[in-house]
């Protein structure tokens, strides 16, 4: 990949963000030996762009539905779910307007700045209470 200009650790987030939709996560970029100033030369260069607070495409900047859908997932923290028209189009129940909010639900914290702020216009967040299991 010397070719392109990639570096080895370059190499490596490309073969992690190819298994997960081109996405690749913060924690993974600090895992991988990136530095703060390492995450902010790729940005600058268009190698990295940011999706979501600590959520970032790598190369590029257009992601399939499936891309979009799971940048906010991960924005909205572990207990997040597809959920409303986005998750019929993840079933295949209906097709999904690739400019309509991403609908997610959440039970717990949603870790995102910027999506618990209402900062993204592109996703509709609701959160639900956790319920007790039922006793028999």
């Amino acid at each position: 990949m010397r070719a392109l200009g990639l570096t080895d650790t370059d190499t490596r987030l490309l073969t992690v963000a190819n298994g997960q939709f081109g996405l690749l996560r913060h924690a993974q970029l600090v895992a991988h030996g990136l530095s703060r100033s390492g995450i902010a030369r790729r940005l600058a260069a268009g190698r990295l762009t940011r999706v979501h607070d600590l959520v970032y495409a790598f190369g590029h900047t257009a992601l399939r539905d499936e891309g979009r859908w799971l940048a906010a997932l991960w924005a909205c923290g572990p207990d997040a779910v597809l959920s409303h028209e986005t998750g019929a189009a993840y079933h295949r129940w209906r097709t999904e307007d690739p400019a309509a909010p991403v609908h997610v639900t959440t039970t717990g914290t949603i870790r995102s700045r910027e999506v618990s702020a209402g900062r993204w216009q592109w996703e509709r967040v609701r959160r639900r209470r956790r319920r007790r299991p039922r006793q028999a």
